[in-house]
């Protein structure tokens, strides 16, 4: 009996460190080909990610900017004159009729009077820029003296290449993007691969926001223009300067007043004086009266 039970709890033990060891196994086997799986993945997203820098890089794919023609460049031309003209007004309008010609437009435009009446402005204007140095010959003619004229250019042909090479790089990046959207089963990855495309849109706007500003800046040179019109002093019939009836008036007037100044003056003295000039007066009429009794006695007595 006793060797039975000996023999029945020994096949138990067998059993159960039989099945433990099947668990593990099992457990071993999945955690290697979950981590196998993971590594892979890894693998996978890094060649990805460097597949896209690539691509967003846009290695070996700019053209060298040495080898671009002359008249290929993106050259940025502006330009400043201050002239002097004889009437604002008429100057204003010769500019305008002269950028229309010249199929430009005008960006901006003012005018000041200061309190001596001179008229003062700017005018800024855009223009194709192969017509831009005759339009600057042409706004001289218009001026009695040219005072101050500045050109400046700014090559931006390195830049609008490499904006063209970036551009055709997210697009490119956009497209893989896309088609990865279409394979793209689970949610999360739904989401993160149409984040990356917002991204990528985003970036696809700025630069050819940038790239059309410059496109624009280099077709249409800017020019402006400060002008000052010239005050000549005209005499003119009847003005204050030549009208003699005018000038008559005003000496009348200064001569009044000179006399009235002078009574005024004679008048203040007197009053003035009048404690000493009275008794004075006094005593000469005194005299005088008895200087004249006088003489009319020493008359009577011959």
């Amino acid at each position: 009996m006793k060797n039975v039970l000996k023999s029945t709890m020994l096949l138990c033990c067998l059993f159960l460190f039989t099945a433990c060891n099947s668990n593990s196994f099992e457990d071993d086997t999945r955690s290697s080909d979950q981590l196998a799986t993971t590594e892979q993945t890894k693998m996978e997203q890094e060649e990805s990610d460097i597949a896209i820098e690539q691509m967003e890089s846009g290695q070996n794919n700019i053209p060298e900017t040495r080898n671009i023609a002359k008249d290929e460049r993106k050259v940025m031309y502006t330009a400043h004159m201050e002239i002097v003209v004889a009437d604002y007004a008429e100057t204003v309008e010769n500019v305008t009729e002269l950028v229309k010609k010249e199929k430009g437009y005008i960006v901006s435009s003012t005018v000041h009077r200061d309190n001596t009446n001179s008229i003062y402005g700017y005018v800024t204007i855009k223009i194709p820029q192969e017509r831009f140095e005759p339009v600057l010959k042409n706004i001289a003619n218009f001026s009695l003296e040219v005072k101050e004229q500045q050109v400046q250019g700014e090559d931006v042909t390195e830049e609008y290449v490499d904006l063209e090479a970036r551009l055709k790089a997210k697009r490119d990046v956009k497209d893989k993007l896309e088609a990865f959207l279409k394979d793209a089963t689970e949610t999360k990855d739904l989401l993160a691969i149409s984040e990356q495309i917002g991204n990528v849109q985003e970036e696809i706007e700025q630069i050819e926001g940038r790239l059309n500003y410059l496109k624009n800046e280099t077709d249409y040179s800017t020019v402006t223009i400060s002008m000052t019109e010239r005050n000549v002093n005209v005499g003119e019939i009847g003005s204050k300067e030549q009208n003699t009836w005018v000038r008559a008036k005003q000496l009348l007037v200064s001569t009044m007043n000179g006399i009235l100044s002078v009574i005024s003056g004679t008048i203040v003295i007197v009053i003035g004086l009048s404690p000493i000039i009275i008794p004075v007066l006094i005593i000469a009429i005194a005299i005088l009266i008895y200087r004249k009794r006088k003489k009319k006695k020493e008359a009577s007595r011959e």
